[in-house]
């Protein structure tokens, strides 16, 4: 964590990337060729990460995820000379499955410092709100609560699911130096989707972990 205003730092950062001064030590700290937009993204995604509390939809998280997860994924390839829109487009899906998948880990930890990556309008649906999950987290909820919490997080895991679908086409797509890293992404995303869904309700608190296996079988899966 930077001491300060971080959000006068994360602005003089922009700053930096958008005007492109070879002076500046911003710049000089990136790899030379990287996506520019990318980077703003993520300086974005910090800023964001300052004030956002919860997301009211899916669209909202998709836009949240589309600064702070897809950036990642077009910078992976841009390093492997693999950026193309085709690509790019599967990698923004998986690329927020797996920030999908992390937030779905990170339930309890994110309810602590005051942040919901749930959407406001699922969690409404299954009567969830904050008070509930913090009763899950502190292992004082009924059984008919845990049951609203675990039914929530299985629309969240499916969801996720779906956008890490992409990695298999795009797995197919690239030379073999590219594939095991993009396959072990995706396994490794679809392992924890496993291990969140395994867990129920108890996801909430207990930041659920993928098994070797789980993510082996993936592995394989994918690749295919």
């Amino acid at each position: 964590s930077a001491p300060g205003d971080r959000l006068q730092i994360l602005g003089l950062v922009e700053a930096d990337l958008r005007r492109e001064l070879p002076e500046s030590p911003v710049l000089r700290a990136v790899p030379a060729g990287q996506p520019r937009a990318a980077l703003v993204d993520l300086v974005e995604a910090n800023r964001l990460d300052q004030t956002l509390t919860d997301c009211a939809d899916r669209s909202a998280l998709r836009d949240y995820c589309r600064l702070s997860a897809e950036p990642i994924g077009r910078i992976v390839l841009h390093l492997f000379g693999l950026l193309t829109p085709e690509r790019q487009a599967w990698s923004d899906d998986v690329c927020a499955g797996l920030q999908l998948a992390e937030h779905l880990q990170d339930v309890g930890e994110d309810l602590a410092a005051g942040r919901v990556y749930l959407p406001a309008d699922a969690m409404a649906r299954h009567g969830v709100d904050r008070a509930l999950l913090a009763a899950v987290t502190a292992r004082t909820a009924d059984e008919a609560g845990r049951a609203r919490v675990a039914a929530l997080l299985a629309g969240q895991v499916d969801w996720a699911r779906q956008l890490l679908e992409p990695g298999r086409p795009l797995v197919r797509s690239v030379p073999r130096r590219a594939k095991l890293a993009i396959a072990g992404f995706t396994a490794g995303g679809l392992a924890a989707l496993d291990a969140v869904l395994a867990a129920g309700a108890d996801a909430v608190w207990s930041t659920p972990k993928p098994r070797r296996a789980a993510f082996a079988r993936h592995v394989v899966g994918v690749l295919r």
